[in-house]
């Protein structure tokens, strides 16, 4: 058993000096954006940067106005709940995550940049019987 967590801690230290030295080193303090979207990826990337000495400020894209539980279009039934693709539960789990870690965190509205250069075109390209892909343009 102490023989796993050996390889696990050596894994986090070589994942940790390559994201170090993407971002010029560990020993150079830089600011950057970390993309939250809520989920267990994003919230230890941001705490790998935050961990190295950079300045790290979390942020999620809310990319729908949600009125009601029943407009989600794609819902995903968990254990407790049903939720759907960036609901915002996902925007309530980043920003706790973000505050957990003491970084600031902000939501950014994105509504009518995500219909114009994702929703619309998929819709067109749709309408004009292709099969799009609009994580592509996401």
């Amino acid at each position: 058993m102490a023989e796993n967590t050996d390889v696990q801690g050596l894994r986090r230290t070589a994942v940790s000096q390559e994201a170090a030295s993407r971002l010029g080193g560990a020993s150079e303090r830089k600011r950057v954006l970390c993309a939250m979207s809520g989920g267990v990826d994003s919230a230890v990337s941001a705490y790998l940067l935050k961990e190295q000495g950079h300045e790290v400020i979390g942020a999620n894209m809310r990319f729908w106005e949600y009125k009601e539980p029943e407009a989600c279009e794609t819902p995903v039934v968990t254990k407790h709940k049903i939720t759907s693709c960036c609901s915002p539960e996902d925007m309530a789990d980043a920003e706790r995550s973000a505050r957990g870690m003491g970084i600031p965190f902000y939501a950014l509205k994105m509504e009518a940049d995500f219909r114009e250069n994702v929703i619309d075109p998929f819709v067109a390209d749709y309408q004009n019987g292709l099969t799009p892909n609009p994580c592509v343009h996401c």
